[in-house]
């Protein structure tokens, strides 16, 4: 009897190329929603984590893309790593990520709601660093690019306010 087996072929090659390492659009996708499931359970340590792993690939598959459509993704991930850092008190961190965010808009004049939302995180995190004042200026900002309105704005601040009592 015959023991000897046919070998199996090698897939090695096919497996180790360089596009096989890269993480797809659907894959960095899943990543961001459960960056953000940690953050909503308050695992906020390990969003941020996740977020900056996620930058790191999105960073990384941008060298590969010439029509800048990478923009909107990094924008949306350095927004979560914001209100991870937020939330996990380390705000002047979390003012470095939106301030980031904000300048992949550019000067574009008219937003989406969720890009004017941005405005709204930076002055949660002001109003954390006790920079009232640019907390206002970044409250104001949001609502005149077409915010949810001021009834919205109630108790955007961590005292309960929206800013307007000293």
């Amino acid at each position: 009897m015959n023991t000897d087996r046919a070998a199996a072929p090698d897939v090695s090659a096919a497996t180790q190329s360089p596009e096989a390492d890269r993480f797809t659009s659907d894959e960095r996708r899943t990543l961001s929603v459960l960056a953000f499931l940690f953050l909503r359970m308050g695992a906020a340590e390990r969003a941020a984590r996740l977020y900056e792993a996620l930058l790191a690939l999105i960073d990384e598959a941008r060298q590969e893309d010439e029509t800048g459509s990478l923009a909107r993704e990094r924008r949306l991930a350095l927004a979560g790593l914001a209100a991870a850092r937020l939330d996990a008190g380390a705000a002047p961190e979390a003012l470095a990520s939106i301030d980031e965010a904000l300048g992949l808009l550019g000067s574009r004049a008219a937003l989406s709601t969720r890009e004017a939302a941005l405005h709204l995180l930076k002055a949660q995190i002001l109003w954390a660093l006790d920079r009232k004042t640019e907390a206002h200026a970044a409250r104001d900002r949001f609502l005149e690019l077409g915010g949810a309105g001021a009834a919205a704005a109630d108790g955007l601040f961590s005292d309960g306010t929206n800013g307007d009592h000293p």
